[in-house]
């Protein structure tokens, strides 16, 4: 995909659903062995947080491997290093998430939702706000640059 800006938010949203998908999954395997619910939403957002990362690092690999080809290898470095610049400003809103879901989650469930659908309902209030913050960050940073520019003109 050409458009950057596309290719980041499809990748944010493919990985959504990697995270909601692995939240509900581990919340109702959870559910089988504790009625704990900051339990439950703990679980359920670590395995969310993983799935999400795991489902995004590689897509944008794939869509931007011109980006990272240096004498037709790519250049794993590189492209870590370009996700550590993306990382690094995510972590406050990382923390917050990796905070906040689970007692979202616990909360729900004490009022009687069942575990699946407050993994799902905890993901719809927390993800739009973390995929708007990320296209924000990685637009700022050049993850996603600026018609005209390359990564290597803002690093110059």
């Amino acid at each position: 995909m050409k458009n950057k800006y596309l290719s980041f938010i499809k990748n944010s949203l493919i990985s959504s659903a990697a995270v909601i998908g692995a939240g509900i999954g581990v919340s109702e395997l959870a559910a089988d062995f504790t009625d704990n619910g900051k339990i439950i939403g703990a679980l359920s957002t670590i395995a969310g947080y993983a799935a999400g990362w795991a489902a995004f690092l590689p897509l944008q690999a794939i869509d931007n491997r011109e980006n990272y080809m240096q004498n037709e290898r790519f250049n794993t470095k590189r492209f870590i290093t370009d996700n550590i610049k993306l990382g690094v400003p995510l972590i406050m809103l990382d923390g917050a998430y990796l905070l906040a879901r689970p007692f979202m989650q616990d909360y729900l469930i004490d009022s009687g939702v069942s575990e699946s659908r407050s993994s799902l309902f905890s993901d719809m209030i927390f993800l739009p706000v973390y995929i708007t913050a990320a296209v924000f960050l990685a637009r700022k940073i050049g993850i996603i640059p600026r018609a005209g520019k390359s990564l290597e003109d803002k690093v110059k």
